[in-house]
């Protein structure tokens, strides 16, 4: 799949791959494999062939991860069996069953995939990540929080499940910071023992949250709590699967879904350090290379394996 205006058609050196849904083909990208072919040292940094992953063309029809793009990539056959491949994710998201369902193939059908982050794998583009056997994040690459974005057809706009879940959390640490709050005033002013006042503080504070608590639709309160299960079980499978213990895969999980108050909240590799994510910072000669990539990889949707040829001659693959 690509989706680039072409441009210095006369060029000595071409970049090769791509998984093309009218036929299988060789998509040649002229004009900027004089950067990208170089992420041949990539592969050989991580002992694996480069898997182009990049969705930054908004226009284009695969600008996602999505169920069609995932069964084109596994039914295209350019990914070897029992190999490791390293995959060159810049993503928005997408479908979580997809990320999933393509996690889950690359672990059983390669053995071993490594995730190279240069910008940002947000969302789905994280779940897939989190089944990798390494994460490399670029010193300005950022994941992104978990939490299912669901879209509301009268007001034309997205939204996080979590909005639902969250109010009912919220209710309930106001009711008790109120009658904290009304506990310790009273007493201080009043005198009285704890034992007396507290009953009027829960009182005090049923009465302020009644009325909030009344509007709560727990029928859609369930729902949303169902819906973000989604992405935190698919988590959770991946990282248990990738070698963390139960206990550690189940707080990354709810921490990716539950920590943040934004879907487009910055994860990057401190953060991951603090919810126990493990991930790496790339060599100095990597690192270099995600520098020169990030600018070409503007409005560029590309997927497939990277082969590097030259004169329409194609070398082996590496």
């Amino acid at each position: 799949l690509l989706s680039r205006p072409a441009r210095d058609a006369d060029v000595k050196r071409e970049l090769r791959g791509g998984v093309g849904l009218d036929a299988d083909r060789d998509v040649a990208l002229p004009g900027i494999l004089g950067d990208l072919a170089q992420l041949h040292v990539a592969g050989a940094e991580v002992e694996a062939p480069v898997w182009m992953f990049i969705q930054s063309d908004p226009s284009s029809q695969f600008s996602s991860i999505s169920t069609q793009l995932c069964k084109k990539i596994i039914e295209s056959g350019q990914i070897d069996a029992a190999k490791p491949v390293a995959l060159l994710l810049d993503s928005g998201g997408g479908s979580p069953e997809a990320a999933y369902q393509l996690a889950r193939y690359l672990q059983k059908h390669c053995g071993e995939f490594y995730v190279l982050v240069p910008s940002y794998a947000k969302s789905a583009a994280t779940l897939l990540s989190l089944g990798a056997d390494k994460i490399v994040l670029g010193s300005r690459a950022e994941l992104g929080p978990l939490d299912m974005q669901l879209r509301d057809f009268d007001e034309e706009s997205e939204f996080s499940a979590l909005n639902h879940v969250q109010t009912l959390e919220r209710l309930r640490a106001f009711a008790l910071v109120t009658m904290d709050a009304f506990v310790a005033l009273t007493v201080q002013r009043s005198g009285k023992r704890i034992s007396t006042v507290l009953p009027l503080a829960m009182e005090f504070s049923n009465t302020m949250i009644r009325p909030l608590m009344e509007n709560v639709d727990v029928v859609r309160y369930t729902e949303m709590s169902r819906i973000l299960k989604i992405g935190e079980d698919y988590a959770r499978r991946l990282l248990i699967r990738r070698g963390y213990k139960d206990e550690d895969a189940d707080n990354i999980a709810a921490a990716l879904v539950g920590n943040y108050p934004d879907h487009s909240f910055v994860i990057d590799a401190e953060e991951c350090e603090e919810i126990g994510l493990d991930v790496e910072a790339p060599s100095v000669k990597l690192a270099k290379l995600f520098e020169q990539i990030c600018p070409l990889m503007d409005n560029l949707t590309v997927h497939g394996k990277l082969v590097e040829g030259g004169s329409g001659k194609r070398d082996a693959q590496q």
